[in-house]
């Protein structure tokens, strides 16, 4: 109960606000409340003259997959503003819309700090699977707060939704290989995975390197949007090596090898010219590509340790 000298009675007061009674009569007065209104107003204004939003490039992912977003920062502040030299600069929280926990494992690095001018726009890549841990099927919420030097409040971005799924499995090996060893220096059992991914910017294939036995997903690598009526092709060399044959077009497809930690080796274009590409084991057991014609893309990658 307030005291007797205070008044809820603040007329087009929303918010129920106790008041002495001598403030009442302060409040009431034209031109305090046109003071207060103005005051509000140039506030929201000014807080508005810094837009910030964070986009994230899919809906729905494959565990392990790396999730990457924009940070998107428009500044029209009428004055420089520098970003990313405070701890908690971009207060990035991400939750599970069910009630489940993410678990946070980094946060973005503080630099000397990005300068930028009235009237121009900043865009930051960000990994959100690099910040929190993100292998649990589940639906997210993703949540930005921008922390600005010299403003008192946060600027925030709107709410975004994104899901991990399991997704598809189309095919499977397992393999070991001696660069892998558990803590006792055994050898464990790992698995290739193929994996495809439906989602709102197409068919995609994945390659997936997980250790069953302990439940680990190491490495989620996306391969190329697939077509749906195509079937990729998969081969694990002797020395544990996958190739990995997509097509992606009609007549063309993208060969990709990974090694055993899921790092690409070599990625090459092919066309279906005559006959369609295929992989196939040599009599030494090398896996090769017959068939196709291969075509250079700038896509390609080929280090000076490749035979093809």
């Amino acid at each position: 109960m307030p005291p007797a000298n205070w008044s809820l009675d603040f007329p087009g007061n929303p918010f129920l606000i106790a008041f002495p009674m001598t403030m009442t009569k302060i409040f009431r007065q034209p031109a305090f409340t046109t003071a207060i209104l103005l005051w509000m107003l140039m506030a929201g204004t000014l807080h508005s003259q810094i837009d910030v939003d964070l986009s994230i490039g899919n809906d729905r992912y494959v565990s392990g997959e790396p999730i990457r977003a924009i940070i998107d920062i428009s500044n029209n502040s009428g004055q420089t503003i520098t970003i990313g030299n405070i701890p908690g600069w971009a207060d990035i929280s991400v939750e599970q819309k069910s009630g489940g926990v993410a678990l946070k494992t980094g946060s973005l690095s503080t630099t000397e700090g990005i300068s930028i001018a009235s009237g121009k726009r900043y865009k930051i890549p960000v990994d959100l699977s690099q910040i929190y841990f993100l292998h649990q099927p589940a639906r997210y919420s993703v949540k930005l707060n921008l922390n600005v030097v010299g403003w008192n409040q946060p600027f925030t971005a709107k709410e975004s939704i994104f899901d991990v799924v399991k997704g598809n499995l189309v095919w499977s090996q397992n393999f070991s290989t001696p660069t892998i060893r558990d803590s006792d220096g055994s050898l464990p059992t790992l698995t290739w995975n193929l994996i495809t991914n439906s989602s709102k910017t197409g068919n995609h294939l994945l390659v997936q390197v997980d250790q069953k036995e302990e439940g680990k997903i190491l490495r989620t690598i996306p391969v190329c949007k697939l077509l749906s009526f195509s079937s990729p092709e998969a081969r694990v060399d002797p020395i544990s090596n996958l190739h990995i044959l997509c097509q992606y077009g009609q007549n063309t497809f993208t060969y990709n090898v990974y090694n055993p930690i899921g790092e690409l080796l070599v990625r090459l274009t092919y066309q279906a010219a005559p006959a369609k590409p295929t992989l196939e084991y040599n009599q030494d057991g090398l896996v090769e590509v017959k068939g196709g014609i291969r075509v250079a893309m700038d896509t390609d990658y080929l280090p000076d340790l490749a035979s093809k």
